[in-house]
This record gives C-alpha cells, sequence and structure tokens, in this order.
C-alpha cells in the first residue's frame, strides 16, 4: 500500500464489519523492505510466527499456509514456493548463454513467507543496521538469509500466482470463474 492511502483502504475495510476487527492498516514505504519493517514495527506484543503474504497473490490454499506456519515453527523460516519447470539460462550482458542452470535445484518464490517472530525482526534489525541497500531485495527471505535464518520450501499450489500484468489478470480471472 502506497503511503498516504491509508484512509481508503480503512474505509473499504469498513465496508466489511469483520475484516475491520483483524486488520490494521499500516503505511507501505518506498521499499519492500521498509513496507514489511513498518508492518513489524507496528505488531503488538511478540507472536511466535509472522506472515508476509502479497495481496497480489489471492490464490494461495490455506493449507498451504498452515503446512508453511508449521514449517516455520520447525525450523525457522518457510517460503511458499513452486518448482521452475522451464529450462533457466544465464546470460552475459551481450546476452550470450553462459550456463544451463539445474532446473532441479530452482524454486520460483511466492508468498506467504514465514518465520519465527523474534528472528525476523532480529534479521531486519541487522540488515538496516548493515547499512545495505534495501532496493535490492526482493523478498523477505533474503534479509532472514542475510543474517543466517534457516528457510525451508514449501511447495505451492500451481494456482498461487502474481498478478501484476494485464496477462496475470486475465488467467486470474479464469481461475475466479472455475
Amino acid at each position: 500500500m502506497q503511503p498516504g492511502s491509508e484512509a481508503e483502504v480503512t474505509a473499504l475495510l469498513a465496508a466489511e464489519p469483520a475484516w475491520s476487527r483483524q486488520v490494521r492498516v499500516i503505511a507501505g514505504g518506498a521499499t519492500r523492505a521498509h513496507s514489511v519493517w513498518h508492518a513489524l514495527q507496528a505488531v503488538a506484543g511478540t507472536p511466535d510466527l509472522v506472515a508476509v503474504h502479497d495481496g497480489a497473490r489471492p490464490f494461495v490454499d490455506p493449507a498451504v499456509v498452515c503446512a508453511a506456519l508449521d514449517t516455520a515453527l520447525e525450523c525457522g523460516g518457510a517460503l511458499v514456493a513452486t518448482p521452475v519447470i522451464p529450462t533457466i539460462k544465464s546470460v552475459n550482458a551481450a546476452r550470450c548463454v553462459t550456463a544451463t542452470l539445474d532446473r532441479t535445484t530452482l524454486w520460483a518464490a511466492a508468498t506467504p513467507q514465514v518465520f519465527r517472530f523474534h528472528a525476523f525482526v532480529t534479521a531486519y534489525e541487522h540488515f538496516w543496521r548493515s547499512q545495505a541497500e534495501a532496493g535490492a531485495i526482493t523478498d523477505d527471505c533474503q534479509i532472514f538469509e542475510l543474517d543466517g535464518g534457516i528457510i525451508r520450501i514449501v511447495e505451492s499450489n500451481p494456482e498461487n500466482i502474481k498478478i501484476t500484468t494485464p496477462f496475470d489478470w486475465r488467467v486470474a480471472e479464469m481461475l475466479a470463474s472455475a
């Protein structure tokens, strides 16, 4: 959510009383890392786990979410992901192929990403103290990884697509109508 849209989002939630009691609206930040940090600072108390989920992924299976929660309790961090199916090539600046990557070791990261709360907050604190570039962070597992956190993959349902392009929207409409 972009800073300044809190009132609009709060009004939308107010239209559904069940949501307005369960959701606290927090301003986003300049980057994903800033937005998640703002949200972490707004958490009341110290829960066992924290899950970060993109609103752009509305089709995650609840069973996958439960598996991610269980996995994070067990090892500290869980990444919902799907195995990479296409052959992936590494290329240089001239777009010449330099390697064919072993797809059996590649997974496409998704959300939710779930972590033990205290370890995740600590990882974020260490990240900010390191003066690292927040714009280079593309998901929350990176921050946890940088701090030595263990993250285990939880296989996602294939419908857990990220809706970011017009094509994705058309696919989402087909999934929603099925």
